[in-house]
This record gives structure tokens, sequence and C-alpha cells, in this order.
């Protein structure tokens, strides 16, 4: 189970480099509460990096700030046409989806 999990971050790894233009990511997985999971479910956090963009170790402040934050939730349409750009990245027009998501 987990080696086909981590068969797909590394293509989803690839794609979001290529993405924003970045040779760097951070993968985390975050089990329990201590460790800062929010929600009771696996998954997995790929943050594309880029040099010096957090001083060492802020980033897990940030990520701890970001996740407290009372920020606005995200709209489903704007998720669905991140989703669909990731989409097209992935697989080209190869893909012809009969949902929206």
């Amino acid at each position: 189970m987990f080696s086909d999990l981590f068969h797909v971050v590394q293509k989803v790894e690839a794609m979001l480099e290529q993405r924003y233009q970045v040779n760097s990511s951070m993968l985390t997985i975050q089990d329990g509460v201590d460790a800062g999971q929010t929600v009771k479910h696996l998954h997995v956090h790929l943050v594309p990096r880029r040099p010096n963009d957090f001083a060492k170790d802020e980033v897990y402040r940030e990520l701890d700030r970001h996740d407290k934050d009372n920020r606005k939730a995200r709209l489903p349409e704007d998720m669905a046409a991140e989703a669909r750009e990731y989409r097209k990245l992935m697989y080209g027009d190869a893909l012809h989806w009969t949902f929206d998501c």
C-alpha cells in the first residue's frame, strides 16, 4: 500500500516542481494531534521549496500558524480549477473526466 502511495507522491512531486519551477520539495505526513494532524485520514503534504524561502525550521512554525489561522475556506470552484490544471500537467489531454472535481 505505501509503495503505491509513494509512487504517486513522486509523480505529483515532479509535476509540482515543474509547475512552480523549483527543484526541491518538502514532504510531510502528520500522524496524530501532537504532530499537527488536523484531519483524521492519511494524506501527504507536498510543499515546493525555493532557496531561502524560510529561515531554518521556520517553515514548521509557519505551517502551524497557517493551520490555526482563521483563514477563509477555499471555494469549491477554485479547488476544481486547480485540480484541472494539475490533472492537465500530469496527463495532458489524454484523460477525459466525466465529473468535475
